[in-house]
């Protein structure tokens, strides 16, 4: 054993004595020390053993000085990536359960009592549930989540119905975490509530069917909801695939700061089960949450209904990808105005659009009026999945810049109903920048001629709108995406060619990357592209 390794188990033996000082003499305000997080939690450990170093017991501030000598900088000490370790640390805790073991017997044939028969029960048991945490296993998660609680990686957490995070409650996921979802399960953090879900791009989190690989499949559970008091233009509702009578589904208020929770380095998959007939969850569903939200870096795999989908607030989005998702990428309804920057969406074995926008479709006017700003998105479709790259409907505007467009074989955008031609006329609808590549079977963009029951929008010249005016499209020619773009198993989405022109620069303000002046959610040529590393696209 090398000196590190013996370093680390002398580190692993102190804290366990540690922990065992500590039953007799309790840390201040720490009735119990988890000695899994201990072991993979250097924030922890060094919490606890700081807290050792104040003890009244010689005892505990002796071994919290040698377990401080020891400690290995922020390294966890049950790394599930470090084979060769995990076989020598389970040798050793082994051997330490097997030393509480015989000790206890000892005591038990020294004294032949019943009290001694009793303790060794106890311990037996103990050391059971300690050997039960330390080979992780999974924790099976039902109902309401009503108080703090922190889910730390080395077990699987699997979701068992509809599970709320409760107004007050938080619920904090650490990276790396892997949450499973069975049949006609959900995670909804209801109003009130908050979710810390922060992952890394070596860490991940990872949301995702329970069943067996191989066998996953979109709508095997629910998906991921997060509700908040932001304004939404019907005041206030329930969400999408909750009866009329559940509260803990409600969403919309008067605070458009509102903090949903903080999202980042996160993958959903096979989510979207219909909970009530024709209603079906998505991947990510954002109602009402404000602007103190933040979702950066997700990805949505083959979700069976919409990949993302908000409603109302004023939460932003940065570096999303959708992929293969059943109906819509990207959908927005009840006066959804926030932003997004460097947003992918890929759907090419099914889907309908790769963005489908309302705002109220009984009162196309209601306020706030949905017109989200999004710059540097670049959507492909196919011959069988998404058929448009953008259906804008019941008032909604949008100012969309920066925009590669690739395989929607009807058209390119679609406005339905005179109350959103009317916003394109009066600029309520802007588009900047958008270079389309095998889109339409006329003429660059589509745009086929709307006639008699097929005209849905009072006559509004969408081909127009795009080829002429303020906002023309563009041909891709410099750029190209690559062949394997519309690839569901190993898709590349970075563009190859010289940048030409001089495409519109983001909005001056902290969130934007105000250096992103090119069509599409990536640099071309970029090496090292946002979403390397992290993502991942299993069929099942």
């Amino acid at each position: 054993m090398d000196n590190e390794s013996q370093q680390r188990a002398r580190l692993v033996s102190t804290l366990w004595n540690l922990k065992r000082a500590a039953k007799d003499s309790p840390l201040s305000n720490i009735p119990f020390i988890h000695f899994n997080s201990l072991l993979r939690q250097p924030a922890y450990r060094r919490e606890i053993i700081e807290a050792a170093l104040n003890s009244e017991s010689e005892e505990i501030r002796s071994l919290a000085r040698e377990a401080q000598s020891l400690d290995v900088a922020d390294s966890a000490l049950l790394n599930p990536d470090d084979k060769a370790w995990l076989e020598q640390r389970d040798r050793q805790m082994a051997a330490i359960y097997t030393a509480e073991i015989e000790a206890t017997a000892r005591l038990k044939r020294r004294y032949a009592t019943v009290a001694g028969a009793l303790v060794l029960a106890v311990l037996t048991i103990v050391v059971g549930w300690l050997l039960r945490d330390q080979l992780s296993g999974q924790v099976s998660v039902q109902g309401q989540i009503t108080k703090d609680v922190r889910w730390t990686i080395g077990r699987d957490y699997v979701l068992d119905g509809l599970v709320f995070v409760e107004s007050g409650a938080r619920l904090t996921i650490d990276p790396g975490v892997t949450v499973k979802g069975n049949p006609g399960s959900a995670l909804v953090v209801s109003r009130g509530g908050f979710l810390h879900a922060k992952g890394s791009a070596t860490q991940p989190i990872v949301f995702t069917s329970s069943q067996p690989i191989g066998r996953r499949q979109p709508g095997d559970w629910g998906g991921v909801v997060l509700l908040g008091a932001a304004p939404i233009n019907t005041g206030s509702a329930i969400v999408e695939g909750f009866s009329s009578g559940d509260t803990r589904g409600a969403y919309g208020g008067t605070d458009p700061a509102h903090a949903c929770g903080v999202l980042e380095y996160l993958r959903i998959e096979f989510a979207g089960f219909e909970a009530l007939a024709n209603n079906e969850l998505n991947g990510l569903t954002l109602g009402g949450c404000g602007s103190d939200t933040i979702v950066r870096n997700i990805q949505v795999h083959r979700a069976l209904d919409d990949g993302v989908e908000l409603f109302g607030g004023t939460v932003d989005l940065r570096q999303i990808l959708i992929t293969q998702a059943g109906d819509d990428g990207l959908d927005w309804d009840e006066g959804w105005v926030g932003r997004i920057q460097f947003l992918i969406t890929q759907q090419t074995d099914a889907g309908d659009n790769a963005i489908e926008a309302d705002s109220n479709g009984d009162n196309p006017d209601a306020e706030p009026r949905s017109a989200p700003t999004i710059f540097n998105a670049t959507l492909i479709g196919g011959e069988s999945g998404a058929k448009r790259g953008l259906t804008l409907r019941t008032g909604s505007g949008v100012r969309l810049a920066n925009v590669i467009a690739s395989g929607f074989p009807i058209e390119l955008a679609d406005f339905r109903g005179p109350a959103t031609a009317l916003l394109a006329a009066n600029s309520l609808i802007r588009m900047e920048g958008i270079a389309v590549h095998r889109v339409g079977s006329d003429r660059a963009g589509g745009f086929p001629v709307e006639l008699g029951d097929e005209d849905d929008d009072n006559g509004f010249d969408e081909a127009a709108f795009f080829t002429g005016g303020n906002f023309p499209i563009q041909t891709l020619s410099g750029i190209r995406l690559p062949l394997n773009s519309v690839n569901s198993r190993t898709p590349s989405f970075v563009p190859s060619g010289r940048l030409e022109g001089d495409w519109p620069a983001p909005p001056k303000a902290e969130f934007w990357d105000e250096g992103a002046r090119y069509p599409g959610a990536v640099r071309p040529g970029e090496s090292n592209p946002w979403f390397a590393g992290w993502t991942q696209f299993p069929q099942n």
